[in-house]
């Protein structure tokens, strides 16, 4: 056999040796680019699912941490349900600076749309200014957003009538006091 034979031979061998590596190389080429397509999407959906995972735990540690703080915050609102008991504390407050108070009315508000709703009240008060005067600092200071309506102060001129047979002998006047106002922090249930 010739030379050139061999060398044309030996060529043909290797252009089908390069031809069949380049299409065992497409081949891989093409099956590598599917896997790695389905592998970015795969990482894809675990980044989403981490990422909502990632914040839905942060939400519950939030709700966690802050669960002192939503149940001080509940706790700053007058419901509807517990409106006897907001009146008891009204009511306590009349022996706590010395004066005789009663509440004359407890009303819900209708809350309009939109509006916020709001827990009416009317209560009188009688005792000595000074005590009066408590009176209304210990109501500034209640744990109750306060929304003042109308106040009316009067001196009695006749105390004995107010306050009883048996106080007739007060030496200093008594004061009678008025309160119109609304709760602003109700909530309807």
């Amino acid at each position: 056999m010739s030379t050139s034979r061999k060398t044309k031979i030996l060529l043909v061998i290797a252009l089908l040796i390069t031809i069949g590596m380049l299409g065992a190389y497409a081949l891989l080429y093409t099956a590598i680019k599917e896997k790695t397509s389905v592998a970015e999407e795969i990482t894809e959906r675990a980044n989403d699912l981490e990422s909502k995972q990632g914040k839905l735990s942060l939400s519950l540690t939030i709700l966690k941490d802050r669960a002192a703080d939503i149940e001080a915050l509940d706790a700053a609102f007058i419901k509807e349900s517990a409106a006897a008991v907001f009146a008891q504390q009204l009511e306590a407050l009349g022996p706590r600076s010395g004066t005789t108070l009663k509440i004359e009315s407890l009303d819900p508000g209708v809350a309009k749309k939109g509006a916020s709703p709001v827990l009416h009240f009317r209560l009188e008060a009688s005792g000595k200014f000074d005590q009066i005067m408590y009176l209304l600092k210990l109501m500034e200071t209640f744990p109750a957003k306060i929304g003042w309506g109308e106040v009316q102060l009067t001196r009695v001129d006749d105390p004995a009538a107010l306050l009883g047979e048996k106080n007739k002998s007060i030496a200093s006047p008594v004061w009678k006091i008025k309160v119109a106002a609304n709760i602003l922090n109700f909530i309807h249930e």
